[in-house]
């Protein structure tokens, strides 16, 4: 049985199982045919060329000649530690280049696009999973594309199905209002925009992605970006200072 330990070894210097069996199991036979390095292996022989075939086109290993029947023999393990040196080294050598494009990728926003009522849907429903989420938006606009979403909204709040805490920054209109009213009551923190503010678009901040809502035509992008989600969170509190109050009692 071959040592369990070296093939462990070899395998953590990218060796896979089998490739690391057979090289252990020619070193030890010093040279043997398919059968033997199968027995010695412990795997089958019609597996011992195709592996064998691969080691020799790392150069670690060859056929021996002589006889009728083809042998192998295995190449020096130092050969194995030159080759793990070249590719550590080599490494050494691009990783500031790899953490170039590392820090690249990071600071890269990552955009989607969603088209459609039903992915309008199924997007603000992701919004419901946010941490620390924010919207500016019209219910009134809302309530003729998803009607039946905006009303389960409080329901979902008032059975605390939607664990969410957020800020709904929304029109004065008396449809907002009288939503304003439920969501207030359900925990939801609401300010309604001064009256002569228009807005053409919803936004949606939650944690680090900020959604826009086009309405004609009709669809979302979403631009994943810590910085762009903060920044836009900062803007967003600040005009949250400017908003009315919501009165749930006449």
């Amino acid at each position: 049985m071959l040592d369990q330990t070296l093939i462990n070894t070899f395998q953590h210097i990218g060796f896979a199982e089998k490739e690391a069996k057979v090289y252990i199991a020619l070193l030890e036979l010093g040279r043997g045919t398919a059968t033997e390095i199968a027995d010695r292996a412990e795997i089958k022989r019609a597996i011992v060329y195709h592996v064998i075939d691969h080691l020799k086109e790392l150069g670690y290993a060859q056929d021996v000649s002589g006889g009728n029947i083809k042998r192998f023999s295995a190449s020096e393990p130092s050969k194995v530690l030159f080759n793990v040196r070249t590719a550590v080294d080599d490494l050494r050598f691009m990783l500031p280049v790899l953490r170039a494009m590392q820090d690249k990728g990071r600071a890269r926003p990552r955009i989607e696009f969603f088209e459609g009522k039903e992915a309008m849907v199924s997007v603000y429903r992701t919004y419901e999973q946010g941490k620390n989420v924010r919207f500016l938006t019209s219910m009134k606009r809302l309530s003729h594309i998803m009607p039946d979403e905006i009303q389960a909204w409080i329901t979902r709040y008032q059975k605390r199905k939607m664990h969410i805490s957020a800020k709904h920054f929304i029109t004065d209109t008396p449809v907002d209002r009288a939503w304003a009213k439920g969501a207030v009551k359900a925990g939801q923190a609401v300010r309604l925009l001064p009256n002569t503010t228009k807005i053409e678009m919803d936004f949606a901040i939650v944690d680090d992605q900020m959604g826009i809502t086009s309405f004609d035509p009709l669809f979302i992008v979403v631009i994943h970006s810590e910085q762009i989600a903060r920044s836009a969170a900062t803007l967003f509190d600040l005009a949250w200072l400017q908003g009315k109050s919501v009165r749930t009692t006449r």
